[in-house]
């Protein structure tokens, strides 16, 4: 296959699963991760993968690189909304934070750090239009001052400074990043609410746009190469806005929280 390979996390629904189309149809070699592979037509294609366990991500990309998979793109597209609760994953991380962030730095680390060819990679991380409402505190959230909304919108602010982070830490490496949001559309990011907050977003739902246009639109920028890592691209052509910057604080508190993965990987 004369494509490129490229890896789609969360890529079995929604957005993750119009790109894994679009990129298919070109004739590239897409992979992509999830929980359940039902959705994917390849199946060979499906890595699993739960992003709630850190051992599941490793084992993941274990997978992959035995498979002698070496991807041209990574796109960090997995994500959810956590429960209304505190809660935390195995690992002892917030569950939204971890699903959304966390579990992508250590992906993309892992790939990264994995010997191979010269040629360039693209690193495209999936953000939301309310990572522009945070006001960065450069710590892990906590139950006492915990809110949902709040940790989806960090969680989604700190995934577009994973990129920088890798950048400066891979160095010696020929990486890209791009940075997207695809605004708002019909998915099935709610799933971890209570039944009655989902059956009120299944109704709304159906007034919603679906994900096709919003995977077009990246798909055109990875093509076109358009790929500012200081500009955060939306949906709309002509729109794009300013991505957090990286300064001190954000990368003593990702270098800290990278150490912190590596620690609890290897248990």
């Amino acid at each position: 296959m004369n494509g490129k390979n490229i890896l789609i996390t969360g890529g079995t629904s929604g957005l993750g699963l119009e790109l894994a189309k679009l990129f298919t149809a070109k004739g590239d070699n897409v992979k992509v991760t999830g929980r359940n592979g039902a959705s994917v037509a390849d199946r060979e294609s499906f890595i699993y993968a739960d992003f709630a366990d850190l051992m599941s991500v490793r084992e993941a990309v274990n997978t992959l690189i035995s498979n002698g998979f070496s991807p041209d793109i990574i796109i960090n597209n997995a994500g959810t909304i956590g429960p209304s609760v505190f809660t935390t994953t195995k690992d002892g991380f917030e569950y939204t934070w971890q699903v959304n962030f966390i579990s992508h730095l250590l992906l993309n680390d892992l790939l990264l750090n994995t010997p191979g060819d010269d040629r360039t990679i693209l690193l495209v991380f999936v953000t939301s239009p309310v990572f522009r409402l945070v006001k960065p505190e450069y710590r892990l959230p906590g139950e006492s001052e915990y809110s949902t909304f709040r940790a989806y919108a960090e969680s989604k602010y700190f995934l577009l400074l994973t990129g920088d982070y890798l950048a400066a830490k891979y160095a010696d490496k020929k990486l890209k990043v791009l940075k997207f949001s695809p605004g708002v559309f019909g998915s099935g990011i709610f799933r971890m609410r209570r039944p009655f907050f989902r059956a009120l977003y299944s109704l709304a739902e159906s007034f919603m746009p679906g994900p096709g246009r919003p995977a077009r639109r990246l798909v055109q920028l990875i093509d076109k190469n358009i790929c500012d890592s200081s500009k955060v691209y939306m949906t709309r052509g002509s729109i794009n806005v300013a991505a957090p910057e990286m300064n001190e604080s954000s990368r003593d508190f990702l270098f800290s929280l990278d150490k912190a993965i590596n620690i609890v990987r290897r248990h």
